[in-house]
C-alpha cells in the first residue's frame, strides 16, 4: 500500500525547468493552478536564497500533469 501510495505522488509531481529568478513558489503554484488542484509549488533553490531555475509543482490527481503536459507541448 505504502509503495503504490508513493508511486502516484510521482505520477503526480511535474518538474518544470528554465524558471525566470523571478519566479517564486507562489508565482508557480498560481500558473500552474491553471490546470488542476496544486498540493505543492517549489522553486529550488541555492544556499543564497537565488533560484536554480527549476521547481517541482505537485497536483491532487495524475490525470491533471497528463492535462498540463498535452497543453504545453
Amino acid at each position: 500500500l505504502l509503495n503504490y501510495h508513493t508511486q502516484k505522488l510521482k505520477a503526480s509531481n511535474l518538474f518544470v525547468k528554465n524558471l525566470n529568478i523571478s519566479i517564486d513558489d507562489k508565482k508557480l503554484e498560481h500558473t500552474y493552478g491553471a490546470y488542476g488542484k496544486v498540493t505543492s509549488a517549489r522553486v529550488m533553490r541555492k544556499y543564497d536564497g537565488f533560484s536554480k531555475g527549476f521547481g517541482f509543482v505537485n497536483f491532487s490527481i495524475v490525470e491533471e500533469v497528463k492535462m498540463v503536459l498535452d497543453s504545453l507541448n
